[in-house]
């Protein structure tokens, strides 16, 4: 693989890592509940929802990434985060907040051991993959960075707009999920040999075996 396309990946990893952290309704999301008029068992089962679609698609979606592609799994994670945040946007009720988590979900599973698979792999294109504790440590640094900033911005739109705020921060969530799918768009797969299936009852039995060594 080419050193250069290798380190452009890295770069764009860190800058895909910073804006994942980027989402402003997390902070005070229980807060856009209560004001939507959910009740405690609703805001409850809307966190258990997204935690058991995590752990229901971590396995299929790690399985996908191994047999299809690196890139069109991280691909796939930031369109479900992209749906996540529209929904909120169109829909904020409760239906909205399930389907929204289910996406959520999703968006995590399909990130999930993938990017650090892909990271690993362009490190080592460049001879550097001893260097990848300290890479994941700036890249979660990043992260931490984010989570500094957007309590603060969120809490002072909420205090300047009010409940407008709301709207206003997911919209914002919106536009940064957009971006980070423009990003992720730009990594270049490398060393990786799609297999050819004859059927589709062939690449499941291919995934299952996959699966199952997992």
């Amino acid at each position: 693989m080419n050193k250069k396309i290798a380190e452009r990946n890295i770069k764009l990893q860190a800058r895909i890592n910073f804006l994942s952290g980027m989402v402003f309704l997390v902070p005070i999301i229980t807060l856009l509940y209560q004001y939507t008029g959910l009740s405690i068992v609703e805001i409850i089962l809307i966190s258990n929802v997204s935690t058991i679609a995590v752990r229901l698609f971590e396995l299929p979606t790690s399985v996908f990434a191994d047999t299809m592609g690196r890139k069109k799994s991280l691909v796939i994670s930031v369109i479900c985060n992209f749906l996540s945040a529209l929904v909120i946007f169109l829909f904020p009720s409760f239906t909205g907040f399930i389907v929204a988590a289910i996406f959520s979900g999703l968006y995590w599973s399909f990130w999930s051991g993938t990017g650090q698979a892909f990271l690993e792999e362009n490190l080592r294109s460049i001879g550097k993959e001893k260097e990848f504790g300290k890479k994941i440590g700036h890249f979660m640094s990043l992260e931490a960075l984010t989570g500094i900033i957007t309590p603060l911005i969120a809490s002072g739109l909420l205090k300047y707009f009010g409940n407008n705020g709301y709207t206003i921060l997911a919209g914002l969530d919106v536009i940064f999920a957009i971006v980070l799918v423009i990003l992720t768009l730009q990594l270049k797969e490398h060393n990786f040999i799609q297999e050819k299936f004859n059927s589709f009852k062939e690449m499941f039995s291919k995934n299952l075996n996959v699966a199952k060594t997992a």
